[in-house]
């Protein structure tokens, strides 16, 4: 049996699929991080916005989008060398042991 998971597009393939996974929990995590603090600002931007005016909080928006950003592309990089490393080439054909276990 070919081993399939030691070529080179899998592993390509595989890499940027966890990174895509990744990058989409970023997107999700900002959108639950975001629509609160939209809700606050429509409801009282003077109250809620903490003596910012509007380019400042857009200024801040960006920073921490970026950080969510570079943070989830990271993650997606690290976990997808890991967990490919733990499932192909560590554990592979012993995954049913590790899971009755």
């Amino acid at each position: 049996m070919k081993k399939y998971y030691n070529n080179i597009l899998f592993i390509f393939t595989y890499r940027i699929l966890v990174l895509c996974v990744w990058f989409f929990l970023g997107l999700l995590l900002h959108s639950f991080v975001e629509y609160p603090i939209l809700l606050f600002f429509t409801k009282d931007f003077v109250f809620y916005s903490l003596g910012l005016d509007y380019q400042q909080w857009q200024l801040l928006h960006i920073i921490f989008s970026l950080v969510i950003v570079i943070f989830s592309i990271v993650a997606g990089l690290y976990f997808g060398q890991v967990w490919y490393e733990f499932v192909y080439k560590i554990h592979h054909g012993n995954i049913r042991k590790l899971v009755s276990k």
